[in-house]
């Protein structure tokens, strides 16, 4: 699972980084669709592995976190973007370190 999830991030990150520099309509349909295949990837594997991590009287809470973070994320940056306060640039930089934060969690709790 933690594979398959640094694997995911990595690839999402790598596409987000590279879409400032599309100019072709088929190039950005096909990275938008490996984005979605990416994001579909660490989606099927997130839910299993926070399951994992708390003990099964806590799945209902953990579960609960998870949503409720990834809500919270995503209409934090959503928002940043209405307002127009995130440029292309900090997006990149955003997801890159996004990407690197999950990969030192993963290890972190590998070793636990």
């Amino acid at each position: 699972i933690r594979k398959a999830m640094v694997v995911s991030l990595g690839a999402i990150a790598l596409l987000i980084a590279t879409a400032g520099w599309i100019s072709f309509p088929i190039t950005a349909v096909c990275t938008l669709f490996l984005c979605g295949t990416a994001l579909g990837l660490l989606l099927i594997d997130q839910i299993p592995f926070v399951l994992t991590r708390v003990p099964p009287t806590r799945a209902g809470l953990g579960t609960g976190f998870y949503f409720g973070g990834m809500g919270a994320a995503t209409a934090f940056i959503g928002a940043l973007q209405l307002v127009g306060w995130l440029p292309l640039w900090v997006a990149i930089l955003l997801a890159i370190g996004a990407w690197l934060g999950a990969i030192g969690c993963l290890t972190a709790l590998k070793r636990i």
